[in-house]
């Protein structure tokens, strides 16, 4: 299916604000590059905000955003996650185009010295239903998968992948305002961080 917009800014924007469904059914909206076939357009690339939780205080900046959108796949923007040297969130948010025909990464290990490894996990923004609890892929539901399940590797008697993955979409940082205090920044990502599920923060990726 072929979109055209008049306005190329406000293509954009509806690019940068998905990823879309329509009646459940994922939308992929890519650019079509000039001299580029409809046919050519490669549609195995999503762009999604990401959100990475548990990274200790320490390393709550831009430059740690972009190594582990780097590890995702192609970066497209890291949040600077401070206003006038004031940190506003609790996790870090990045913009990654991601590999939609593999299994989506849920977080991993984060080796430390002289302490223990310590689980940093993901959620992703606008996360259609349209995607697998059974192997996490997105483009089908569970009821009509027929891959192998995934097990989370830490409990081989649970699953990998439940609703818990999926989060609405919160304002940039940059949206924010002046607060008077972290706390105010920091309201509407402790609501999501009360919802996800304990064993979310447990599993890993990691083979």
């Amino acid at each position: 299916m072929l979109f055209s917009f008049k306005d190329r800014k406000r293509g954009l924007q509806m690019i940068q604000n998905g990823p879309w469904n329509v009646r459940e059914n994922l939308v992929n909206l890519r650019l079509w590059m000039e001299g580029e076939s409809v046919f050519e357009v490669d549609h195995d690339f999503m762009e999604f905000w990401i959100q990475v939780h548990g990274i200790p205080l320490d390393h709550m900046n831009k430059e740690t955003g972009i190594l582990i959108g780097g590890m995702l796949g192609v970066l497209a923007e890291a949040e600077d996650l401070k206003v006038n040297g004031v940190l506003r969130r609790s996790f870090s948010r990045i913009r990654v185009s991601i590999n939609i025909t593999k299994a989506l990464l849920t977080g991993f290990w984060l080796e430390r010295e002289e302490m223990p490894p310590l689980w940093v996990f993901f959620k992703y923004e606008r996360l259609p239903n349209s995607y697998c609890f059974n192997c996490g892929i997105l483009g089908h539901e569970k009821k009509t998968c027929k891959n192998l399940t995934v097990m989370a590797c830490w409990d081989l008697t649970k699953r990998k992948y439940s609703p818990g993955l999926r989060v609405s979409q919160v304002r940039p940082v940059s949206a924010m305002g002046g607060e008077s205090s972290k706390q105010q920044g920091w309201r509407e990502e402790e609501e999501e961080q009360a919802r996800v599920p304990h064993s979310l923060r447990r599993e890993s990726d990691a083979k």
